[in-house]
């Protein structure tokens, strides 16, 4: 299928071969996504100023991916109680900094952060005291993202309200 306009080629391998495919780059999507991440780099790196004295930019990053995790995840758990869903933006965060903790604090040996002085800790990267920690925090953040949802896109929120 010849590849319409305004569309981004790429191409793929498929099982028989090499296939041309078009998609096509929502802009508004990556706008929205851009916000969101910006929002959680500001935000996240606020609160660890708040909490430890200072961050490290690397933290702006994680609290960027994680904000834009816990985002969809309120997107795509409407319906669903707070309760639930800070379950799973702890889950979702806990990962994160694991994930973060091992390339960061392991791998780069940047040191960032180190919890293996803590009870239950992994590796020294993650451990329960801040998964409860991260519990807390989606409490305020998950009703947050919805309100940054109805902000950054009115005509989406307002559909999904009806629904």
């Amino acid at each position: 299928m010849p590849c319409q306009k305004n569309t981004t080629c790429a191409t793929a391998y498929f099982d028989k071969g090499y296939t041309p495919y078009c998609r096509v780059i929502n802009m508004e999507k990556l706008r929205e996504y851009a916000a969101v991440c910006t929002i959680g780099s500001v935000g996240y790196s606020a609160i660890e100023v708040l909490w430890r004295g200072f961050t490290h930019w690397t933290m702006a990053l994680a609290g960027g991916v994680g904000f834009l995790l816990l985002y969809l995840a309120d997107l795509r758990m409407a319906g669903r109680s707070l309760v639930e869903k800070c379950a799973a933006g702890c889950a979702l965060l806990t990962s994160v900094e694991f994930v973060f903790g091992v390339v960061v604090n392991k791998l780069c040996r940047m040191h960032v952060w180190d919890y293996s002085r803590r009870k239950g800790n992994l590796l020294g990267q993650i451990c329960p005291f801040y998964c409860l920690l991260w519990f807390l925090l989606c409490i305020p953040v998950m009703p947050f993202s919805s309100l940054v949802r109805e902000r950054l896109c009115p005509s989406r929120a307002n559909s999904q309200l009806a629904a």
